[in-house]
């Protein structure tokens, strides 16, 4: 996730506990807080609490969860103002919630990127991968574990040269966070 974020220009920050966070807002003022709300000693949610009682209780907050209660009611009680994202965190989506939350309009290189939906219609299904790998590959997708897709596409573009054309454009869409051209792809050939 942090890959991703500092990708998108994000300067990305993490802190050890909320209490390390708090005193970090004296200093420094950032654009918006992802705060996972299981964390040790002060959780997500106590500590929300407490910045929306300073100077900085503008700064936006975004939880993420692992709590599937938490995940579907996607607020939580008294901080109705700041979504949650379930864990694992499904990064279109996560990019989707901030760009949402800070007015932002993604920009993308014209060369690189068309509109994702059409690229992927392009490409041809992903029909010669082994269904394991397809669904391995959409796994590590959903569960937004970036390196892991990306060692695994490595992975069979070494063992498997003869799927040369298929793989070629899978791994530059993951390389270029084109991530749900690539999930589009993934599951063409699902039914």
């Amino acid at each position: 996730m942090r890959e991703l974020l500092e990708r998108c220009g994000f300067n990305v920050r993490d802190f050890e506990s909320g209490q390390e966070c708090l005193d970090c807002l004296n200093i420094a003022c950032p654009d918006l807080l992802l705060l996972d709300l299981t964390m040790p000693e002060m959780d997500g949610r106590e500590l929300a609490l407490r910045i929306r009682q300073t100077s900085t209780a503008h700064i936006p907050i975004m939880f993420l969860t692992g709590n599937l209660v938490e995940s579907a009611n996607r607020h939580v009680a008294s901080l109705e103002d700041c979504p949650v994202i379930g864990k694992p965190v499904n990064l279109s989506i996560l990019i989707q919630e901030i760009g949402k939350i800070l007015s932002l309009t993604w920009v993308f290189p014209h060369s690189e990127i068309t509109s994702q939906p059409e690229q992927a219609k392009l490409q041809e299904p992903v029909s010669h991968l082994l269904e394991q790998d397809r669904l391995y590959l959409l796994a590590a997708l959903n569960g937004g574990n970036l390196k892991q897709l990306r060692e695994k596409l490595a992975s069979l573009q070494s063992e498997k040269p003869m799927l040369q054309d298929i793989l070629a454009p899978l791994v530059k869409m993951a390389a270029t966070y084109q991530l749900e051209a690539l999930r589009i792809q993934l599951e063409q050939d699902e039914a």
